[in-house]
């Protein structure tokens, strides 16, 4: 990245940030120099880091796709008990 294109960020890309480097741990692609030394810093204390990132990117797909397990999708409040004037 060039000087100019890095003052023109509204962060600073010289300093480590936790999204960008759990994006590098993960094989992301929007991490910078300072991320990917900052994380194989922390994986020479702590080897089991990339091992740990996994499930979170597995349980959030889960969380995010539609049900297909033939249960039924939680139905919406019945309009008695819904607020007044509420849709």
């Amino acid at each position: 990245m060039t000087a100019d294109k890095a003052r023109s960020l509204p962060f600073d890309t010289t300093v480590a940030h936790q999204a960008r480097m759990y994006d590098y741990v993960l094989g992301g692609k929007d991490n910078f120099e300072a991320d990917r030394e900052a994380v194989e810093a922390w994986l020479k204390v702590d080897p089991s880091v990339t091992r740990r990132a996994s499930p979170s990117t597995s349980t959030r797909t889960c969380a995010t796709r539609p049900r297909s397990s033939g249960r039924p999708t939680p139905r919406p409040t019945p309009a008695a008990d819904r607020p007044r004037g509420a849709p």
